[in-house]
């Protein structure tokens, strides 16, 4: 009777100290989780810094280009208004109209690396994850 109690009480403590574990596991799982989910907030505030900074930058960009365009397309009407443009040499024609090499590619940075690291949301935004999707599907086709 006495090992008999003894024996229960033992088993009792190894049972406390089971579930003991088990409560100190699933804390530390959940903070890990937490911290996981904390990291991919950041890391897509960071992302989304880095799209809204190549957009821009991209933006700029093709500023930069409409006003040469325009600026071109200024210089030749003026040259085709000239009185004496029929007897202008060939090659100084060529130059008046020659065609404007613009040589821009928008920036897929963010998105190769998005890509390459398998990120698809990085916001809490449906709308916005879903957007960041199709233009990474359509820079990558």
């Amino acid at each position: 009777m006495l090992t008999e109690s003894k024996f229960s009480k033992y088993l009792l403590y190894a049972i406390g100290e089971i579930i003991l574990v088990v409560i100190g596991i699933l804390n530390v799982l959940q903070l890990n989780s937490h911290k996981e989910n904390k990291n991919k907030r950041i890391l897509g505030y960071k992302y989304l810094t880095e799209m809204r900074n190549e957009v821009q930058n991209d933006l700029f960009m093709i500023d930069g280009r409409i006003k040469l365009l325009d600026k071109n397309i200024k210089n030749q009407e003026a040259a085709l208004r000239t009185k004496n443009i029929a007897e202008l040499p060939l090659d100084s024609i060529n130059m008046i109209i020659k065609p404007i090499n613009l040589g821009f590619n928008i920036s897929e940075l963010t998105f190769n690396k998005m890509k390459n690291l398998g990120l698809t949301s990085l916001t809490k935004n449906d709308t916005l994850n879903t957007q960041i999707n199709i233009i990474t599907l359509m820079l990558s086709s």
